[in-house]
C-alpha cells in the first residue's frame, strides 16, 4: 500500500489529559496529537495542522486538526486538500488569532458556498505570514517560511466511518468527512452538542493487511436520550508508525448554561471529559438542540433536514453517526439499520393475517353496538410481541429457497419458519397492519343505511367493490405522495413516535446499561398504573370523567350549567381524570406544545368567546336551544322529526309538509363549528401554498428521493430499492375503473360524474390535510362541507349525497393513515416493498373481513339496528347517516345558506378563510423572530371543528397535562423527556384500553349491562341542567324563528 497522499487526522483534548506523542521524523502517513497550534508550512497545507475545527488554536489550548488525503482512491488526479476558514478579506481585517473567540467571522461566505463544488475546495485560506519555523521537527535551526495561520472552523466537522469502519490509519481511503445539522437558522451547533451522537464506548480492534489497525465501532440499536460529548485517546498501530484514535461516549454532567445565538441555549459541559477546543466551549454561540423553532412546520420552507452535504471526495457510505435534527424523533427514532433483520417472513404473515382478521372483525362489530370499546393499534402491538418471541424459540428454520426473480419485489431469498430472533423490522409490519385492521370500514356505514332505514339491501359484490374501491384509491394517493408527505424529515407524523419509542423499547438489547429506570420497566409500571385507574372515571366513580363540579354544586342554575356543563354545555371546568377524555381530541403528551397552543386558542376563541355572545344575543335563534350539542333542532325547539318532512318511500321531500312543520335550526357550538369549516376549507389551501408552495414546487419537479434536506433516515432508505410511482398509480386507476362500474351498475342514485367531484375534491385536500396531520399530529375531514357540496350537485338525493361522502371521506381520511403507515416503516427501515405488499394485503383481508362480519349479523340479528335491541347492536352511526341524509340529501343546503336563508352570512367565512393566512404569512416574514411564525391556522380551526360532541374539557385539561410534558419538562430536563415521554403516552393509552375491555367483556356485556354500581359518584352530574340540555329561553307554543320559509 502506497504511502503517497497520506490521509491523517487528529484530536487531542486537555493539555492534563492528553499524552504528548510526536515522532522524531515525520513522514507521510503520520498523525500527530500535539498541544501546540497546528499550522503548515510550504506553497499550500500539509495533511496535518491544515485545519482547525471547533475554533482558533492558542499555545495554552489544544485543537482538533482534520485534512484529506491528496489522491482519491479511485483514481489518480489530484485533490486539492480542504481546509475550515473564514474568508481572507475578513481574516485580514482582524488579525488577532491566537485564543480569540471570534466565532462570526465568514458566516456570509458559508451560507454562499459552492453546493456544486464536488472536489471539496469549498473553504477559504486566511494570508499566509513570513515566519521563523524549524527546518527539521526537534532542530534548533529555523528558517524563513510562508505559513498558514491557524483557522477559524464555522462548521463543526465529524469523522463518520465508512460502514462502521475506522479507517483513519489508512493512508489511501479518502476523507469521509460531513457536516454536521446546523440549526433552523444556518448557525453552527457546538462541538458538544454536536458530538451529541449514539456511539457505544468501546472500539474493538482488528488487524489490517498491512499491519495496521482499525476499530469498529459499536452503535446503539435504541434512539439516544443523552446530550454527549467525545473523549479521545492516544495510540498507535500495530505498525508503530500511525497514531490510533480511540473515541469515547462520555455524559455531559457539572452542566451550566451559556450565551447562545438565540432566544435558547444549550447545556454545556465543564466536565473533563468533554472536549474544550481551544475553550470556546464556553464562548461559541450555538443553536439550541431541543428549539421549537425546528418544530414549527408553520414556518415557510421549513428545512426539515437541513443540509448535510457531504465535504470530502466521497460519499459516505454509512450514516450511522447522524441523527435526525428534531429532538423528539432523536430520543424515539433509531438512527441506524441492520440490513440483514428479518421483514417479510412467514410468522409475520402468519401474525398480520391472524391480527387483522380478528381485530378488524371485532372493531366492526363493536362499531354497531352502544355502548362498546374499541381495540387500538397498540394493543396489537403489544400482544404480537410476546407471540413472535415465541414463535422464534419453538419454530424450526429449516429453509426453502425462492427463485431470483422475486427478490426485487421485497421478498426474500429463502423462507423459513424461523429466520432467526424476532426483529423489529416483522414488528413494525405487524404494527402497519394492525392501524389498517383496527379502523372499521366507512362504507359499510352506507351499506347499512340502505338497507336498514331506506329498505334497499345491496348484493355481496357491490359491498366488496364499495369497500376495496373507496379504500385502495386513497392508498394510491398515499403512495404517490411520499415525495411530500413521508420522504421530507419536516414531515414528523407525532404518532409515528409512540409506536417508534414502543418498539425500540421492546427490541432493546442494553436498555438497562443506561442510567436511570429502563424504558422497558417503566412502560409496564404505567400500563399496570393506567390499567387501575381507569377503574375508577370508567366504573367505579364515572363523575371523575364528566367532571363538571360547580354543576354539581348548583345542578338547576342554567347559565352555569350551559358554561361548565360537559354534556351540553361549554365545558369551562377545565379539568377532568379520564385518560380516554383528555386524548379525545388532543393527545396532550404527543402533540407539539405549538400545535397545542394554537388548538386551545383557536377553541377559546371559537366557543368561549364568540359562542356565548351568539348564544346570550339570541342570533340565529339559538338561546332557544341547546348551547353545545350536534343535534339539529325544529322551531318548537325539539330534535328534528325528518320523517315528518319525507314521502311515504323516504327518498323526497314533501314541500307541503315541510311548510307546515318547520325549517332546521343549529345549535351555537354547531353553527361555530360550520363557521369554522367554512373558514379551513379555503384557509388550508392559501396557507399551504404561501408557506409550503416553494418547496412542494421543488419536491414536484425533481421527483427522486436525493434532496438536499434529506435526513438520516432517507439516506439509509435509499440502500432498498423504492416501490415504482407506476405500481400506486395502476392500483388508483384500477380502483377508479372499479369505482366507476361500482356507481354505475348498481342503483345508487349517484352519477358517475359526481363520483369524479367526489374523487377530486379527495384529491385537493389530501397534501394540505396531509401536513397538518404530519407536523401536527391532526388528522381530519370536512364531512360537513362535502355533505354541503354534494347536496348542491344531487338535491333532493340522499343516496347519492351519502355516496359521495364515502368516496370524499374516505379517500382523504383512510388515505392518510396510510402514508402514516409508510413513514412509520421509514422510521424503522422497512424496505418500501414490504411495507407495499403488508399494507395492500392487509387492505384486502380487511375488507373481505368487515363486508362477511356485516352481512353475518344483517342476517342472524333480525332486529339489528333497532333502538331496543336486546344485544345493544344499536348502530349508533348508521342513525346519524341516515339524519345526515335526509338533512342534506332531502332538506338540502339551499334552504340553510342559500341567499335570502337565515345562515347565509356563513358563507362569507371563506374568504375570511383566504385572507387570514395571508395576514399572519406577512407578520411571520415581518416579524420572523416574534411569535407570529408560530401560528398556524388551519391547526386551529381543525382543532375546533372536533367540538360538538367534544367540549371544553377536551382541549383545557390536554392542554395542562401538555405544559407540564411538553414545555415544561421538555425544556428543564430533555434527557428524562426524549427517553419516557412517548412511552409515558402509550403506557397510558395501552392500560386504559385494557381496562375498557376487561369493564366492557366482565360487567357491560354480561346482563345486557345492567351491572353497574348506584350511588352519588355516577349519578350526580346526570341530575343537572346540563345532562337534560335546558336552553336559556324556552321555546312559544306556536314556535320561534321566521315566519315563512
Amino acid at each position: 500500500m502506497s504511502a503517497d497522499g497520506p490521509f491523517a487526522f487528529g484530536f487531542s483534548h486537555q493539555q492534563e489529559q492528553a499524552t504528548r506523542y510526536e515522532e522524531d521524523t515525520q513522514r507521510p502517513g503520520t498523525a500527530r496529537l500535539s498541544t501546540r497550534p497546528s499550522t503548515s508550512v510550504g506553497e499550500r497545507p500539509r495533511p496535518f495542522g491544515s485545519a482547525v475545527a471547533g475554533g482558533v488554536t492558542s499555545s495554552t489550548s489544544s485543537s482538533i486538526a482534520v485534512a484529506q488525503g491528496d489522491r482519491d482512491h479511485d483514481s489518480d488526479k489530484d485533490v486539492a486538500p480542504f481546509a475550515f476558514g473564514p474568508p481572507a478579506a475578513q481574516m485580514s481585517d482582524h488579525q488577532s488569532y491566537p485564543g480569540e473567540p471570534a466565532f462570526a467571522y465568514g458566516l456570509d461566505a458559508l451560507q454562499e458556498e459552492d453546493d456544486d463544488d464536488d472536489c471539496g475546495m469549498f473553504s477559504f485560506y486566511p494570508p499566509r505570514t513570513a515566519e521563523e519555523v524549524p527546518i527539521d521537527p526537534g532542530s534548533n535551526s529555523h528558517q524563513t517560511a510562508e505559513v498558514m495561520p491557524p483557522m477559524l472552523n464555522h462548521r463543526v466537522a465529524s469523522f463518520e466511518p465508512d460502514t462502521s469502519r475506522d479507517t483513519a490509519d489508512d493512508p489511501l481511503v479518502p476523507s469521509t468527512i460531513r457536516m454536521l445539522p446546523s440549526g433552523s437558522e444556518q448557525l453552527p451547533l457546538s462541538p458538544a452538542a454536536a458530538f451529541a451522537l449514539k456511539v457505544q464506548a468501546g472500539l474493538p480492534e482488528w488487524a489490517h493487511d498491512d499491519g495496521f489497525s482499525r476499530r469498529d465501532v459499536s452503535t446503539s440499536t435504541r434512539p439516544s436520550t443523552q446530550r454527549r460529548a467525545r473523549q479521545t485517546r492516544e495510540g498507535r498501530g500495530r505498525g508503530g508508525d500511525i497514531a490510533d484514535i480511540q473515541v469515547h461516549e462520555q455524559p455531559l454532567h457539572h452542566a451550566s448554561r451559556f450565551p447562545s445565538s438565540s432566544d435558547k441555549d444549550i447545556e454545556l459541559a465543564d466536565s473533563p471529559s468533554a472536549i474544550p477546543l481551544n475553550e470556546l466551549v464556553h464562548t461559541l454561540p450555538v443553536s439550541s438542540i431541543d428549539d421549537d423553532k425546528k418544530e414549527i412546520a408553520s414556518q415557510p420552507r421549513a428545512r426539515s433536514g437541513m443540509r448535510r452535504r457531504p465535504v470530502g471526495v466521497r460519499k459516505p457510505d454509512s450514516d450511522e453517526l447522524e441523527d435526525s435534527p428534531y429532538p423528539a424523533v432523536q430520543g424515539s427514532v433509531s438512527n441506524i439499520d441492520d440490513h440483514n433483520a428479518a421483514v417479510l417472513t412467514i410468522r409475520s404473515w402468519v401474525l398480520g393475517f391472524f391480527f387483522c382478521v380478528v381485530f378488524s372483525a371485532l372493531n366492526c362489530f363493536f362499531s354497531l353496538r352502544y355502548p362498546a370499546p374499541f381495540i387500538t393499534p397498540i394493543v396489537t402491538q403489544l400482544l404480537s410481541y410476546p407471540i413472535g418471541k415465541y414463535l422464534a424459540k419453538v419454530l424450526p428454520s429449516d429453509k426453502l429457497h425462492l427463485p431470483a426473480w422475486m427478490h426485487p419485489y421485497g421478498f426474500p431469498e429463502y423462507l423459513t419458519l424461523n429466520p432467526g430472533p424476532f426483529s423489529i423490522k416483522e414488528h413494525t409490519l405487524l404494527t402497519i397492519m394492525a392501524n389498517i385492521a383496527t379502523s372499521p370500514a366507512y362504507a359499510l356505514s352506507y351499506s347499512l343505511t340502505t338497507e336498514k332505514e331506506y329498505g334497499q339491501p345491496q348484493p355481496a359484490g357491490f359491498d366488496i367493490l364499495l369497500v376495496l374501491t373507496s379504500q385502495i384509491i386513497g392508498f394510491g394517493a398515499a403512495g404517490l405522495c411520499r415525495r411530500f408527505l413521508v420522504w421530507p424529515a419536516a414531515m414528523i407524523w407525532p404518532q409515528n413516535l409512540v409506536f417508534s419509542t414502543v418498539l425500540n423499547t421492546l427490541h432493546a438489547e442494553l436498555d438497562d446499561e443506561e442510567p436511570g429506570m429502563p424504558r422497558f420497566r417503566f412502560f409496564v409500571y404505567v400500563i399496570v398504573g393506567a390499567f387501575c385507574w381507569f377503574w375508577l372515571p370508567g366504573f367505579l366513580f364515572t363523575a371523575l370523567s364528566a367532571f363538571s363540579w360547580l354543576c354539581w354544586i348548583v345542578p338547576n342554575n342554567v347559565v352555569v350549567n350551559q358554561l361548565f356543563g360537559v354534556s351540553s354545555g361549554l365545558g369551562m371546568g377545565l379539568f377532568t381524570f379520564d385518560w380516554s377524555q383528555m386524548v379525545y381530541v388532543v393527545p396532550p403528551l404527543v402533540i407539539p406544545w405549538w400545535a397545542q397552543v394554537n388548538i386551545f386558542v383557536g377553541f377559546v376563541i371559537t366557543f368561549w368567546i364568540l359562542t356565548p355572545i351568539i348564544y346570550y344575543t339570541n342570533s340565529w335563534y339559538t338561546a332557544f336551544l341547546p348551547i353545545s350539542t350536534a343535534s339539529v333542532f325544529d322551531r318548537f325547539g325539539e330534535q328534528y322529526n325528518t320523517s315528518q318532512v319525507l314521502t311515504t318511500d323516504g327518498l323526497h321531500l314533501n314541500e307541503t309538509a315541510y311548510k307546515e312543520y318547520s325549517p332546521l335550526f343549529l345549535p351555537a357550538a354547531y353553527s361555530m363549528s360550520y363557521l369554522v369549516q367554512f373558514m379551513l376549507v379555503t384557509g388550508i389551501l392559501v396557507h399551504t401554498a404561501l408557506y409550503y408552495g416553494p418547496d412542494l414546487w421543488h419536491r414536484l419537479v425533481t421527483p427522486h428521493r436525493n434532496q438536499d434536506d434529506d435526513d438520516v433516515h432517507m439516506r439509509l432508505m435509499r440502500n432498498y430499492r423504492e416501490v415504482p410511482d407506476l405500481w400506486y398509480a395502476a392500483l388508483l386507476i384500477v380502483s377508479l375503473g372499479l369505482s366507476m362500474i361500482t356507481v354505475a351498475c348498481w342503483d345508487t342514485s349517484m352519477p358517475p360524474w359526481a363520483l369524479l367531484i367526489a374523487l377530486a375534491f379527495a384529491f385537493v385536500y389530501f397534501l394540505p390535510a396531509g401536513i397538518v396531520f404530519a407536523t401536527s399530529g391532526f388528522n381530519f375531514t370536512l364531512n360537513m362541507m362535502i355533505e354541503l357540496v354534494a347536496g348542491y350537485l344531487m338535491p333532493g338525493n340522499p343516496k347519492g349525497n351519502m355516496l359521495f361522502k364515502v368516496y370524499a371521506v374516505q379517500v382523504s381520511g383512510l388515505g392518510l393513515y396510510y402514508s402514516q403507515d409508510l413513514k412509520l416503516a421509514h422510521y424503522q427501515k422497512v424496505p418500501p416493498r414490504a411495507t407495499f405488499f403488508a399494507q395492500l394485503s392487509s387492505v384486502s383481508v380487511t375488507a373481505f373481513v368487515q363486508v362477511g362480519v356485516k352481512r353475518w349479523l344483517v342476517a342472524s340479528v333480525e332486529d339489528l339496528c333497532s333502538r331496543d335491541q336486546a344485544a345493544h347492536l344499536t348502530c349508533p352511526y348508521v342513525r346519524t347517516w341516515f339524519s345526515a341524509s335526509t338533512i342534506w340529501g332531502v332538506i338540502g343546503p339551499s334552504r340553510l345558506f342559500s341567499p335570502g336563508q337565515l345562515y347565509n352570512p356563513m358563507l362569507y367565512c371563506m374568504i375570511a378563510g383566504m385572507v387570514l393566512p395571508v395576514i399572519t404569512w406577512f407578520l411571520s416574514k415581518r416579524y420572523p423572530r416574534s411569535w407570529f411564525v408560530y401560528i398556524n391556522l388551519p391547526v386551529a380551526f381543525v382543532g375546533a371543528m372536533y367540538m360538538p360532541p367534544a367540549t371544553g374539557i377536551n382541549y383545557s385539561a390536554p392542554l395542562i397535562i401538555g405544559f407540564i410534558f411538553q414545555y415544561l419538562i421538555r425544556h428543564r430536563n430533555f434527557e428524562w423527556w426524549s427517553k419516557y415521554n412517548f412511552l409515558l403516552s402509550a403506557g397510558l393509552d395501552a392500560g386504559t384500553v385494557f381496562s375498557g375491555i376487561l369493564i366492557f367483556l366482565t360487567l357491560q356485556l354480561p346482563k345486557g349491562g345492567n351491572i353497574s354500581l348506584n350511588w352519588w359518584g355516577n349519578d350526580v352530574y346526570t341530575n343537572t341542567a346540563d345532562w337534560a340540555g335546558t336552553p336559556l329561553k324556552t321555546p312559544p307554543p306556536q314556535g320561534f324563528g321566521p315566519t315563512s320559509w
